[in-house]
């Protein structure tokens, strides 16, 4: 296979790319606009989450993770997307290595995304099903090795795609990502009829306050984490969408579709640190406690500045008036 053809990546149809010129404009204004903004929040959520001991907690780990994701779709997927829509308006070409980096970028960090949330998933449900056991199996460390071993996973996956030179190897990935999904959508559907028969439980013994209080927390981490999924399939069904039609056989007249749905899909790492702050309070107090004191170091930096200007104008105002004597 030649270099030209660039390994296993469809060739783009650079002849319809005016037909497709403002739709790589708008949708590369979106992702240069958002990109900074993710890297930014992300990295706030992963800092605070290894900073904090108090947050080093199973979920914590896995959410660090899947915000780690979200921090290299900013740094290194969006951008490639932007200069790859731009050369195409510009260049009407697009070289092979850009074309390799934004490809194998975005599937490690899709793919560690999905299998996140399926390990998010099977974490709350396995908090729900054993009880007091769970502290006991589910460690911080030996989620900590899952973590891990997702993005070992996904890496070499997406790795082997480039030596077997096989399109079949990325159908095979692809695959895997939406068993994932359902995966997911399953483990949800048995958290929440666990959480029912739970609350019948609750309900029918009064006397019972530390059973409560737990079944309270329990649900409310449930359905922060529901928050999470639900937003990102939202995000990610229009390109899982394309990606089965395509699979399928299907054939789109128009690139513009990939231009949009890729770019609703990256907006979802925009998200997650949002959704992260506002539903889990360990989180959010701690990313509130860095801000506040980027602030006041701020504030010091600047009236330090201040006062040294008033300490250099007062000298230069002394030596002028000796002068004048």
């Amino acid at each position: 296979m030649s270099l030209e053809e660039c390994f296993v990546l469809p060739d783009p149809v650079y002849n319809e790319v005016m037909a497709r010129h403002t739709s790589n404009l708008i949708t590369a204004s979106i992702n240069a606009l958002c990109s900074p903004i993710a890297v930014l929040a992300n990295l706030l959520v992963v800092f605070v989450i290894a900073r904090s001991t108090t947050l080093h907690t199973p979920s914590n780990v896995l959410l660090a993770s899947l915000a780690f994701s979200d921090l290299m779709v900013g740094l290194v997927v969006q951008p490639c997307y932007v200069v790859f829509r731009l050369q195409e308006n510009i260049s009407h070409f697009v070289p092979c290595m850009l074309r390799i980096v934004y490809s194998e970028s975005f599937w490690v960090c899709y793919g560690v995304s999905f299998l996140t949330l399926s390990a998010i998933s099977f974490e709350r449900y396995t908090a729900l099903r054993l009880h007091l056991r769970y502290k006991e199996l589910v460690t911080t460390q030996r989620v900590l090795k899952v973590a891990v071993g997702i993005w070992i996973l996904d890496i070499s996956l997406t790795f082997m795609e480039w030596i077997a030179q096989s399109k079949h190897l990325r159908n095979c990935h692809a695959a895997l990502l939406l068993l994932c999904l359902l995966v997911t959508f399953g483990t949800h559907i048995k958290i929440f009829w666990v959480l029912r028969r739970h609350q019948r439980q609750i309900n029918s013994i009064n006397r019972m306050p530390s059973k409560r209080r737990n079944f309270q927390r329990q649900t409310r981490l449930a359905v922060n984490v529901s928050y999470i999924v639900v937003i990102y399939i939202t995000c990610n069904i229009p390109v899982l969408c394309v990606m089965a039609y395509l699979f399928a056989g299907g054939h789109f007249n128009s690139f513009n579709v990939f231009s949009w749905t890729e770019t609703i899909a990256f907006l979802n790492s925009l998200m997650n640190p949002v959704i992260c702050c506002w539903r889990n309070r360990g989180i959010r107090r701690a990313v509130f406690s860095v801000l506040a004191k980027v602030v006041c170091l701020n504030k010091t930096l600047t009236l330090t500045e201040i006062g040294n200007t008033s300490v250099v104008m007062r000298g230069r105002l002394s030596t002028l008036a000796h002068d004048r004597k």
